[in-house]
């Protein structure tokens, strides 16, 4: 992703917090980031959005359905005719992206995503929490999903902080110093 596109996206968030912050509150945020990780998996639906050939009533629907599913206001509603009517719909998963990042950092949180091989229990999930605030001090926020490919492992990412513990990641470290035994 280009600077510019995450300039645009950036200016776009800092503008919505400055309208809507103080009318916000901790579960509006986490339903935006639900919203969030829909559109990661869901990218046809910003692209049918900015079809200019769909006509403007039914776009509204789609994003009022989507948005009582996931549980978000009518400022993400807002937010969202805002970038179909500038012809800026590409940037909606970048520009809450922002806005998710501008709000963690002003609540001094850091956002991880945590993948496993397998699915983790609640009880294991509060473990992996707990370690991870531990060795960070900070407050936490955690997506969990379920990567396969690990193969029997954890990968922990957030901006900051990296951390991969797996058989898939053994297997390419195996690998890289096979090649540069016999110089490849």
């Amino acid at each position: 992703m280009n600077d510019t596109h995450n300039n645009i996206a950036r200016k776009y968030a800092v503008a919505f917090l400055n309208l809507y912050e103080n009318e916000l509150n901790s579960e509006y945020f986490q339903n935006l980031n639900g919203l969030f990780l829909f559109l990661k998996k869901n990218h046809w639906f910003y692209f049918y959005l900015g079809m200019s050939r769909i006509d403007d009533a039914i776009k509204q629907q789609a994003i009022d359905h989507v948005g009582e599913i996931l549980n978000c206001c009518h400022h993400t509603s807002q937010l969202i005719n805002t970038l179909i009517k500038h012809k800026r719909i590409e940037l909606l998963d970048t520009v809450i992206e922002q806005i998710l990042t501008c709000y963690n950092k002003s609540k001094d949180v850091e956002a991880f995503t945590i993948s496993t091989s397998h699915t983790l229990l609640d009880n294991e999930k509060e473990r992996v929490l707990t370690i991870i605030r531990s060795l960070t001090k900070h407050n936490i926020k955690a997506t969990f999903d379920v990567d396969s490919s690990l193969i029997c492992g954890i990968k922990i990412q957030s901006d900051r902080s990296f951390f991969e513990r797996s058989i898939a990641r053994q297997l390419k470290d195996f690998e890289q110093s096979i090649l540069r035994r016999v110089g490849l």
